[in-house]
C-alpha cells in the first residue's frame, strides 16, 4: 500500500461533484541510507516534501466534516504517525481542471459513484453509514 503525507486540505464546490475535500499529497519513501541508525534507535526514517512539487497528487473525497476533521488531525501527528495509507480499491482515477486552466489526474473517491447511483435510485437520501465507513476504512493504521 502506498503512503502519502498530506500538505494540503480544502474544502471545496465542484459543478459534477457539489460539496467536496480536495487533499494534496506526497510520497513517502522509505530512507534506505540510514540502516544503521535503524537499527541503533529502532526507528523507521522516511523522506517527504511538506512543498507542492510536479509529483505531488490529489485525492478528491466527497465532503463531511467528520472526514475533514481526521485528516486534519492526521497532519498534525508526529513524523511517522501522521502517513496517509489509502486503499487503491476506494479511488478510481480521473482528471480535474484546475483554477488555472490545467488538467491534472487525481485519485477520485468511489464514494462519488456510489452517492450518484443512490441519488438516481432513492432521490438523494443520505448515505452516513456507508461514508461513515469509508471514512473509517481511509483512518486505520497499519
Amino acid at each position: 500500500m502506498e503512503e502519502f503525507v498530506i500538505i494540503y486540505i480544502r474544502e471545496c464546490f465542484l459543478e459534477s461533484e457539489g460539496h467536496a475535500l480536495l487533499v494534496k499529497v506526497n510520497r513517502v519513501e522509505e530512507v534506505s541510507e540510514f540502516k544503521e541508525l535503524e537499527d541503533i534507535f529502532d526507528t523507521k526514517y522516511y523522506r517527504y516534501s511538506m512543498e507542492e512539487t510536479p509529483e505531488t497528487e490529489i485525492f478528491l473525497f466527497p465532503y463531511t466534516q467528520e472526514l475533514a476533521n481526521k485528516l486534519l488531525d492526521l497532519t498534525r501527528q508526529d513524523a511517522g504517525d501522521n502517513i496517509f495509507r489509502p486503499h487503491p480499491k476506494d479511488f478510481y482515477i480521473s482528471r480535474l481542471q484546475l483554477g488555472d486552466g490545467t488538467i491534472k489526474r487525481i485519485h477520485k473517491s468511489i464514494e462519488f459513484k456510489k452517492i450518484l447511483q443512490k441519488q438516481a435510485t432513492t432521490n438523494d437520501q443520505p448515505i452516513k453509514h456507508k461514508m461513515q465507513t469509508f471514512i473509517n476504512s481511509l483512518l486505520k493504521k497499519k
